[in-house]
C-alpha cells in the first residue's frame, strides 16, 4: 500500500510544478502553455481518490463525533462497524461506477493532452479499491481488538469466580 502514498505524493509534487509552470508561462512569457490546466486538473482528481486512502488508513477522514462521544463506550465499536458498512457500500458503488465509465464505450481524448479519457477514469476504480482495502484491514483490526476485550473480560471474570 505504500505505491499509494508515493503516486498521491507524485501527483501532488507534480502538480504544484505543472501549476507553478502554468502560471509562469502565462505572467511572465506572456505565451502560455496550453496543456497545463489539464494535466494539472488530472493529477488532483488522482491526488484526491489515492489521498482519500491515506485518509481511510490514518482515520483521518472527516467525520462528526460530537453524537457519537456521547454514547457509552461500548457502543463506539458497534457505530465504527454501521460507519464502515455504510462507507463499504458507498465505495463498492464508486468503484463499479468508474469501472463502467472506463471501460463502457470507447471514450474520446482529452482536449489538450489527446490522452485518452480511460486514464483519467481509471482513477476513480484504483482509489476506490484501495479504500475498500484499507477499510476492510481496518475492519479486521477492529475485529482483533474486540475478540482480545472479549477473551480479557472472559479471563476477568473466571478470575473473580475462583477467587
Amino acid at each position: 500500500m505504500q505505491i499509494i502514498e508515493i503516486i498521491s505524493n507524485l501527483s501532488l509534487a507534480m502538480m504544484f510544478i505543472i501549476v507553478m509552470l502554468g502560471v509562469m508561462t502565462r505572467y511572465i512569457l506572456k505565451s502560455p502553455f496550453f496543456w497545463t490546466d489539464e494535466l494539472s486538473r488530472y493529477l488532483m482528481i488522482y491526488m484526491v481518490f489515492l489521498g482519500s486512502t491515506l485518509s481511510f488508513r490514518a482515520e483521518k477522514h472527516p467525520s462528526l463525533t460530537f453524537i457519537i462521544d456521547k454514547l457509552p463506550a461500548k457502543w463506539h465499536l458497534t457505530w465504527d462497524f454501521i460507519i464502515d458498512v455504510l462507507l463499504l457500500a458507498v465505495l463498492v458503488t464508486l468503484t463499479i461506477g468508474g469501472w463502467e465509465m472506463m471501460t463502457s464505450k470507447p471514450i474520446g481524448t482529452t482536449a489538450a493532452l489527446r490522452i485518452k479519457y480511460t486514464w483519467v477514469y481509471l482513477a476513480i476504480p484504483l482509489g476506490g479499491v484501495s479504500m475498500i482495502a484499507e477499510i476492510a484491514l481496518r475492519f479486521y483490526r477492529r475485529l482483533i481488538k474486540f475478540r482480545k476485550k472479549v477473551l480479557e473480560s472472559a479471563s476477568h471474570e473466571t478470575t473473580k469466580r475462583d477467587t
